[in-house]
């Protein structure tokens, strides 16, 4: 049960049989497999974000570890641990009636007092300094501490032998404390302050009648616009350029109507006209709205002095047997033998090209924006997505690859599988007997000898959750190809 390292470090749970312990991230095991369960407490529901403390069970009860050493020995019914305190929950997990018990990070007891609850106290004007209320079950025991999470104690309490307290937040650093005492339903309205002279807080009685502050948000400043071709919904405050692209035919060539319009309008809006020449057989004006292509809901932070563009169509152009397109200042020349409507891109609109590959017959297919920069090569037989998706799947010669949302290689098209979610968001890759993973967050190439169900980052090294053929959890690996388990 013992760590054997000598400096804390990540942990990795490692299963050895039905035993669980933690292996270091090159696979070295650091606390031998011992407990029942091992469970990390980096996620929501356990709170800690270090990434270094684990929730062990061992005969039913519960315990903290670290890689170094036992925290509280497997003896608990339920524990939480969050960044600065360890709690005991001694009523039944769920009850209205909550009952709680205040450690350290140590393990070390911090209050006699069965607690009710403990919430931060917002302290602005001492952001460095950690502020608490703690209501506890007896009576006349509450109060506000002020804690030192580096030394593992409380440093003060600031109000103390209260039977509740109640608290509200000033932009001058002064905090109302509305306290009961045990017998009076009398409110008494207080100023708390920090001291510099003492180093301590002062707390008493109010000296002025002010009123509660006001509540100040961002306000919506009105850039919603949505349409074909736009990257989005944006709420940004800072000054801005949007320009609104419209596309019409005029003879055999086409015309730019173009609108600048200042985001902070303090600016004048600005329109003009420009002839492209296409000199096209045939022209078609084609609404992004009615094409049959789900956009891409992107969020794109937006500083001063960017660009933001916007057009509901664009120009589908025939000549010369090929086909090109003009959806912005620049023309996507008439090159191609099918070209099509993709994606509403993070800046400029996409589309799909393609090319017969002579003497084959077969089409050649890539990606290119509405400025024509490429930004896929038209080498792929296949290029696949959907709205909400993350990346576009590729296929050439028999063989599977992807791509992200800029075009940029995530995996050569190279595999044997790559078998997508429903949203596209997430992707099992299977190659020769081995599996990789793909997300938003995590990619792993296909080194594993099992599916992936999941990744989880643990201290932030990444480590994949694997299953076997039934869909049963076996355990962590990472990209490595390490497997953090044994039968």
């Amino acid at each position: 049960m013992a760590a054997t390292a000598t400096a804390q470090q990540i942990g990795i749970p490692y299963r050895e049989g039905k035993l669980w312990g933690l292996a270091d991230t090159n696979g070295k095991i650091v606390v031998k497999p011992f407990y029942d369960e091992i469970r990390t407490t980096d996620s929501y529901y356990d709170g800690n974000t270090t990434g270094k403390l684990f929730l062990v069970k061992k005969n039913g009860k519960n315990g903290l570890i670290n890689t170094v050493r036992v925290i509280m020995a497997p003896k608990y019914n339920f524990l939480h641990a969050d960044s600065v305190f360890i709690t005991e929950q001694i009523s039944q997990y769920g009850s209205s009636d909550v009952k709680l018990i205040l450690y350290n990070m140590r393990g070390e007891r911090l209050l006699n007092d069965t607690l009710m609850r403990i919430d931060t106290v917002n302290n602005k004007a001492h952001p460095e300094h950690l502020l608490y209320k703690v209501l506890s079950y007896k009576k006349n025991s509450s109060g506000i501490i002020w804690y030192d999470d580096q030394h593992q104690i409380i440093k003060q309490w600031i109000l103390k032998n209260v039977n509740n307290v109640y608290t509200n937040y000033y932009d001058n650093g002064l905090i109302d404390l509305y306290t009961y005492t045990d017998g009076s339903d009398v409110r008494r309205k207080m100023d708390m302050i920090f001291n510099a002279r003492t180093g301590k807080y002062d707390v008493k009685s109010a000296t002025n009648n002010r009123e509660l502050p006001d509540i100040k948000g961002v306000p919506d400043d009105g850039s919603g616009l949505q349409g074909g071709g736009y990257e989005g919904q944006q709420r940004q405050p800072q000054n801005f350029i949007i320009k609104t692209l419209q596309f019409k035919a005029n003879g055999n060539n086409g015309q730019l109507l173009n609108t600048i319009t200042p985001h902070n309008f303090t600016g004048m809006r600005k329109k003009d006209s420009v002839l492209i020449h296409l000199e096209a057989d045939q022209i078609i004006s084609i609404n992004y709205s009615k094409e049959k292509v789900e956009p891409h809901n992107y969020n794109r932070k937006l500083t001063m002095g960017d660009t933001l563009y916007y057009s509901a169509n664009y120009l589908r152009f025939r000549k010369n047997k090929k086909w090109g397109v003009l959806a912005s200042e620049k023309v996507i020349p008439a090159i191609y033998d099918s070209i099509s409507y993709f994606s509403n891109g993070l800046l400029r609109p996409l589309f799909l090209v393609g090319k017969y590959n002579k003497p084959g017959g077969k089409m050649s297919w890539g990606i290119r924006d509405a400025t024509n920069k490429e930004l896929a090569p038209s080498i792929y037989d296949e290029i696949t997505r959907k709205g909400v998706g993350s990346f576009w799947l590729t296929k050439k010669n028999g063989k599977y690859g992807l791509l992200n949302l800029k075009g940029c290689l995530e995996f050569e098209a190279k595999y044997e599988q790559i078998i997508p979610d429903n949203s596209y968001r997430i992707f099992q890759i299977m190659d020769q007997g081995k599996y990789g993973w793909i997300s938003d967050y995590a990619k792993c190439p296909p080194v594993l000898p099992y599916p992936v169900e999941r990744y989880k980052k643990i201290g932030g090294y990444t480590v994949f959750e694997v299953k076997d053929k039934d869909g049963h959890s076996l355990g962590y690996a990472d990209k490595k190809g390490f497997i953090y388990f044994s039968k």
